[in-house]
């Protein structure tokens, strides 16, 4: 049963969130990082006010990696081709050594769930995944 003061404070809290990334696309002409005090701790405060205990079973496992894992693996296939194309069509470069390299960064990436700039060893992870990190980090959760 959905309880509506949460559901509302969530949505405010995921607007806030929305002008917390606006306030950065500003450059400083609107004072709007105010919103990052609260906005993530609140939103997760308010969802964990609602988190249901599930018993870990084969069923529950299965039914979370359809959710969350499927489509990050999906995504990360969907970043991997693009890269190899833009390297192909963009960037007019199809050497066997750039496709494999542009392979292998990108599936390091995907491994590594990347949403920051990373550096594992000598190997720059970049920032390709980004944001859909948070699938895997939901998955494991």
């Amino acid at each position: 049963m959905r309880i509506k003061w949460i559901d509302c404070a969530k949505g405010i809290a995921m607007i806030c969130i929305i002008i917390g990334h606006i306030g950065e696309g500003t450059y400083g002409k609107v004072y709007l990082s105010f919103v990052h005090v609260f906005h993530v701790v609140t939103f997760f405060l308010l969802s964990g006010y609602t988190f249901k205990i599930e018993r870990i079973t084969l069923e529950y496992v299965n039914r979370k990696f359809r959710r969350l894992m499927k489509p990050y693996f999906y995504t990360c296939c969907v970043v991997i081709v693009m890269d190899i194309f833009n390297s192909i069509f963009l960037l007019k470069d199809g050497r066997i050594f750039t496709i494999s390299n542009i392979l292998a960064k990108d599936i390091i990436r995907s491994f590594f769930a990347s949403g920051t700039n990373t550096n594992f060893a000598d190997i720059d992870l970049g920032t390709r995944i980004g944001a859909i990190g948070f699938l895997p980090a939901m998955f494991f959760l």
